[in-house]
């Protein structure tokens, strides 16, 4: 594959190495301090320093803090010239409150790593989008130390990282006739978290997937939710003019009775669509949370995605 990003005047990522500092963010929710501690252990066992303001963390109900003090730590953290890379703790909610201000910001000349997943899928598209950064939709720090990640999954995220692996073959299976027909597409990567998405059409801070093979996962949304999340794409014509729609891990959502709905949603979707479909993914709330390069070149076939890391060395 070529290592070339597929948007126009996408911007490249350099590569960690030992000695490199990251900036600790929590856009979204908070933290317990023994989590926050291990995950500062792990950054460190990988010969990398790390940055946690002490400011981080406060008792506010929904978030790690207001967002005035999110806002300026993840500015500040985006801007800083001698870190390399920006990891985010936690999901949970808060991040598109960020974005309005956000938007107005302007990029620094030095890329920097940015990964997260989940609420984090709101600074994901907006680093793609109004920056032109590729962006890492993969673990939070949380999850490398929950324990549900094997460990080939948190060894891979650190070569890929540290710009030892350029490509990853994801194994997917066809939904509907239109992927089984596919031949070989090559088109950027975006996506992320279902409620997330399409909780920002509409706004002005809107994403867009036009000619890019669309990632969506989602965890603990019942099948009706997913069934009326994905519809209302469906009539936004959201993903009218995207390549393919892969979907990821979609977990919890159990009904009262312990059975679930959300694959019933997901086939009914896959079913209705034109849109070349596909399943199993190894991305999201599951134990195989592999990265997703967002804006960089894949190829998807009937059983496979291959795709660029978006690592391209020490720039």
């Amino acid at each position: 594959m070529s290592k070339k990003p597929s948007v126009k005047g996408l911007k490249l990522l350099s590569g960690l190495k030992a000695g490199d500092l990251v900036d600790i963010v929590s856009p979204g929710s908070s933290s317990r301090m023994d989590d926050v501690d291990q995950a500062l252990e792990l950054i460190e066992s990988w010969g990398l320093r790390a940055r946690l303001p002490k400011e981080t963390f406060s008792a506010h109900p929904f978030h790690s803090n207001e967002d005035s003090v999110r806002l300026k730590l993840l500015k500040k953290a985006l801007l800083a010239k001698d870190s390399k890379m920006v990891w985010c703790l936690r999901g949970g909610y808060g991040a598109n409150r960020l974005l309005p201000e956000l938007w107005k910001m302007k990029a620094p000349a030095k890329t920097k790593i940015l990964m997260g997943y989940s609420d984090i899928t709101s600074l994901l598209f907006w680093l793609n989008q109004k920056w032109k950064w590729t962006s890492l939709h993969g673990p939070l720090l949380e999850s490398l130390i929950s324990g549900r990640l094997a460990i080939s999954q948190i060894e891979e995220c650190r070569r890929i990282l540290f710009g030892e692996q350029k490509e990853q073959v994801f194994a997917i299976q066809p939904m509907n006739m239109s992927a089984k027909k596919i031949k070989q597409v090559r088109a950027a990567v975006t996506g992320g978290n279902l409620v997330v998405l399409d909780s920002s059409v509409g706004t002005p801070f809107d994403w867009n997937p036009d000619g890019k093979i669309i990632i969506l996962e989602e965890v603990g949304e019942r099948g009706y939710r997913v069934d009326r999340m994905l519809e209302h794409l469906r009539q936004a014509k959201k993903l009218d003019k995207v390549k393919a729609v892969i979907f990821g891990d979609f977990l919890g959502g159990e009904e009262r009775d312990g059975s679930t709905q959300v694959s019933f949603a997901l086939e009914r979707f896959a079913y209705q669509s034109k849109v070349p479909c596909f399943s199993g993914l190894e991305t999201g709330h599951g134990a195989a949370n592999r990265i997703l390069s967002f804006g960089s070149v894949a190829e998807l076939s009937p059983k496979t995605l291959t795709l660029d890391t978006g690592i391209q060395g020490d720039l």
